[in-house]
């Protein structure tokens, strides 16, 4: 149902010369703008304290592994986007076979990515595991 109702959507977006297109666009970047100021109150614990996203290390292999692991945290959000980018490419293509086409390979490349991604974060959880991590 859900599906059903976003295809209409876009598709009346389409068809009614991108008005609806610009104001989306206006929308996203509303909250694009809204959530990356309000970004560092939610990194505040309940007594308004910021919270060390690298955790309490004390050793530079415990700081190497916390970045790793944080660093592959994001990486994994911005296969998110990038699989919401290519299903929207996909999905406003309108029969059009090379948007079909780049849809379909940016989705086929944020799941490669992905597999990398869990791939390293094995490999870098199995060496520290192994090293007395």
């Amino acid at each position: 149902m859900v599906i059903i109702l976003a295809e209409r959507v876009v598709f009346m977006m389409i068809k009614n010369n991108f008005i609806y297109m610009k104001n989306f666009t206006r929308f996203f970047w509303t909250l694009i703008i809204f959530f990356s100021c309000t970004l560092p109150v939610w990194a505040a614990d309940d007594k308004g304290v910021l919270i060390n996203p690298l955790g309490d290390a004390d050793e530079p292999n415990e700081v190497i592994a916390n970045v790793i692991k944080t660093s592959l945290g994001v990486l994994g959000g911005l296969t998110l986007l990038v699989f919401v980018y290519g299903g929207f490419l996909w999905l406003t293509s309108i029969g059009n076979s090379e948007k079909v086409k780049k849809g379909q390979d940016t989705l086929m490349w944020a799941v490669i990515g992905l597999v990398v991604i869990f791939g390293a974060y094995g490999l870098a959880d199995a060496l520290f595991k192994a090293f007395g991590q």
